[in-house]
């Protein structure tokens, strides 16, 4: 799911206005309810099984909850 037409549509008419750039509304616009639906769609499309995905501690809920469903393997590291 990438998100409602119209409103992709309307995201990449502002992009052409703000920054003169023409995007793809099929293919490279996604638009999700949240944070973290968004990067578990990065982390999904990015993250091949058995990668090792690192994140610092603090951070460990958006992405540490991800790594089983990517089938990867979470290193945590301790925030400094």
């Amino acid at each position: 799911m990438t998100g409602v037409p119209e409103l992709r549509q309307a995201i990449a008419g502002k992009v052409s206005a703000l920054y003169h750039a023409e995007v793809d509304v099929d293919q490279e616009i996604t638009v999700t309810s949240g944070a973290t639906d968004a990067l578990f769609t990065a982390i999904a499309t990015i993250v091949n099984p058995g990668d090792e995905v690192t994140s610092q501690t603090y951070a460990q809920k958006q992405h540490h909850i991800h790594s089983p469903v990517a089938q990867s393997i979470p290193q945590l590291m301790a925030h400094p």
